[in-house]
C-alpha cells in the first residue's frame, strides 16, 4: 500500500510540474515506460497535466483541470519547471512514443478567455506524448492564423517548440541491470587488491619501446 501511495505521488507531482519534488523523490521503483489511465504516460503528465478529471472532483473545467495545469496554460516559472522535468524524464529513460491508454478518451483546447472555443481540440487516447505535443502546436498555429483572433501565442509556441526539441533528441541513457550490493562490494575488493592483477597489457607506441601496464 505504501508503495502504491508513493507511486501516486510521483504521478501527481509530474502532472503538477513539481520539478524539485520529483527530483527529491525515491524514483528507483518508478517505471518511466509505464502508462496510466488518468495521466497517460509520464511525459503526457509533464506536458498536459491530468488528462482525466473524475466526476467527484472539484471542477471539470477544461482549462483549470483541478489545479493540474499544463505546459501551455502554465505561467513562466511553471513552464520552465515543466521543461526541466521533461529533460529529466528523458534522461531517466522516458519514452516519448508510449501511447495514452484508451481510458484517456478526452479532448483539450486552449484559449477559452481568448475565444478559444473555435480552437481545434486535440485528443489523447491511443496517441503518444510526442504526437499530442505536435497536435497542440498545429492547433495553436491554426489559431494564430485566424484573422479574427488577435491574441499573442508567442510564449506558448516557444515553450512547445522547446518541448518538441527535447523529445526529438535521441535518448542518451544506457540500459541498466540491477546488481546486488554484495556483488558490487566484491568487485571493489578485487579492484583494490593488486595481488589479483595477473594480466599484463602492453601498449606499443609507434616511436618508442613497449610500456607495460598491469591490470
Amino acid at each position: 500500500m505504501r508503495g502504491q501511495a508513493a507511486t501516486r505521488c510521483i504521478w501527481e507531482a509530474l502532472a503538477m510540474g513539481e520539478e524539485r519534488a520529483v527530483k527529491n523523490m525515491d524514483l528507483s521503483a518508478f517505471d518511466w515506460h509505464s502508462s496510466h489511465d488518468t495521466f497517460g504516460s509520464p511525459l503526457h503528465a509533464i506536458l498536459f497535466g491530468k488528462l482525466i478529471v473524475s466526476h467527484d472532483e472539484e471542477s471539470d473545467t477544461n482549462e483549470l483541470n483541478n489545479g493540474f495545469d499544463d505546459l501551455i496554460n502554465a505561467d513562466h516559472a511553471e513552464r520552465n519547471a515543466r521543461l526541466e522535468l521533461l529533460r529529466f524524464a528523458m534522461r531517466s529513460g522516458a519514452d516519448p512514443h508510449i501511447v495514452a491508454p484508451k481510458q484517456c478518451d478526452v479532448s483539450r483546447w486552449w484559449g477559452g478567455e481568448r475565444g478559444g472555443d473555435s480552437m481545434k481540440p486535440i485528443s489523447f487516447a491511443g496517441r503518444s506524448a510526442f504526437e499530442c505535443l505536435l497536435a497542440a502546436k498545429r492547433s495553436i498555429k491554426l489559431k494564430t492564423q485566424d484573422p479574427s483572433d488577435d491574441a499573442d501565442w508567442t510564449d506558448e509556441l516557444k515553450a512547445v517548440d522547446e518541448a518538441v526539441d527535447i523529445l526529438s533528441r535521441p535518448c542518451c541513457t544506457s540500459p541498466t541491470v540491477p546488481v546486488h550490493e554484495d556483488v558490487v562490494a566484491t568487485w571493489e575488493t578485487v579492484l583494490d587488491d593488486s595481488s589479483f592483477a595477473d594480466v599484463t597489457i602492453r601498449v606499443v607506441p609507434a616511436t618508442s619501446s613497449d610500456s607495460p601496464c598491469r591490470g
